[in-house]
């Protein structure tokens, strides 16, 4: 699957606060991949959850324009949350999603 920054690929908009929830199966794991990213650096922000944003572990927090690395979820859920501020906007972000039997 994919998630897309709202808008994407026109500049997302200000003040958002976003959240998506990928969910596999149990005994399942989630693989992310960034095929774009490119936020105001330290303003708009991407944390990624591996589990419910609740319990679950901050996985990595994301601004700036440096293309991230592959992540992989320890749980079988990951939860995106996307908060921007209100003066610059940039082009967003492109992750695609897959999802793989845990080992």
């Amino acid at each position: 699957g994919q998630v897309l920054s709202p808008g994407y690929p026109a500049p997302y908009e200000h003040n958002l606060n976003c959240i998506w929830t990928i969910e596999a199966e149990a005994g399942c794991t989630i693989g992310l991949h960034f095929l774009v990213f490119d936020t105001e650096e330290v303003h708009d922000v991407l944390r990624i959850w591996d589990g419910p944003v609740e319990s679950g572990v901050l996985l990595k927090e994301l601004s700036g324009p440096a293309l991230p690395k592959d992540l992989h979820s320890t749980f079988n859920s990951v939860v995106l949350q996307f908060s921007t501020d209100f003066f610059t906007s940039k082009q967003g972000f492109a992750i695609q999603f897959s999802v793989s039997t845990a080992t």
